[in-house]
C-alpha cells in the first residue's frame, strides 16, 4: 500500500493507524510475545490497540535490557506510521531521529509507556539519553528488517479492522515471525 493510494482523510488516518499497530505487533512478535488481538478503531481518535497475552517481561522493572525492549515496542508503532506516511524511516535520518529521540512525536498510551520505562531506567541509574538512542536504533532496525511483514499486516488490518492472534500469525509466518 502506498501513500498515494489514500483517497480521503478518514482512509488516510485508518491506514496510518494500521501501520502504527502493525509496527507494535511486529515488535511484540520479534520479542516472542503471543498476540491476543490487534485492532484499529476507525471512528475514534484512538490509534487502535495491539494486545499481547500477559508475559512476565511486561512487568519487569529491574532488568534494564527488558526495559529498553519495552521502549522499542512503544516506539515501533510511531516509526512504522512515520515510514508509511513519509516514505522513510526516521531512525535513518538525523533530523527526524533527534525529534523522535526526544519522544516528542510519541503520544497517548505509547508516550505513557515510554515515560514509565524511562522512569524505571532512571531509577536503575541508566543514562536516559543513551537508552533512548539504543531503543531508537533497535526499533529502526526492526522496522527496516520486517517492513514487508508490517505492510502485509497493515494491508490486511485496514480491510478486517480486528484480527486475533491466529490470523496475525497466518499473515506473519511467511516472514519468519510468530504471533502465537
Amino acid at each position: 500500500m502506498q501513500p498515494k493510494e489514500k483517497s480521503s482523510q478518514q482512509e488516510q488516518k485508518e491506514i496510518s493507524r494500521a501501520y502504527h499497530e502493525s509496527g507494535h505487533t511486529m515488535a511484540y512478535c520479534v520479542h516472542k510475545f503471543k498476540i491476543g488481538y490487534i485492532s484499529i478503531t476507525p471512528d475514534t481518535e484512538s490509534a487502535g490497540i495491539t494486545q499481547p497475552f500477559w508475559h512476565p517481561d511486561l512487568l519487569n522493572e529491574s532488568d534494564s535490557n527488558l526495559l529498553v525492549n519495552r521502549l522499542v515496542r512503544a516506539i515501533c508503532g510511531f516509526l512504522s506510521e512515520f515510514r508509511f506516511d513519509h516514505s522513510q524511516n526516521p531512525a535513518n535520518d538525523e533530523t527526524n531521529l533527534e525529534y523522535v529521540a526526544n519522544l516528542n512525536a510519541i503520544a497517548g498510551k505509547d508516550k505513557e509507556q515510554a515515560d514509565e520505562v524511562l522512569f524505571h531506567l532512571r531509577s536503575l541509574g541508566r543514562d536516559i539519553e543513551e537508552c533512548k538512542v539504543i531503543a531508537l536504533n533497535l526499533a529502526g532496525e526492526l522496522i527496516d528488517k520486517h517492513w514487508e511483514a508490517i505492510e502485509a499486516l497493515a494491508t490486511t488490518l485496514v480491510i478486517e479492522k480486528t484480527m486475533d492472534g491466529e490470523r496475525v500469525n497466518t499473515i506473519l509466518q511467511p516472514f519468519g515471525l510468530s504471533a502465537t
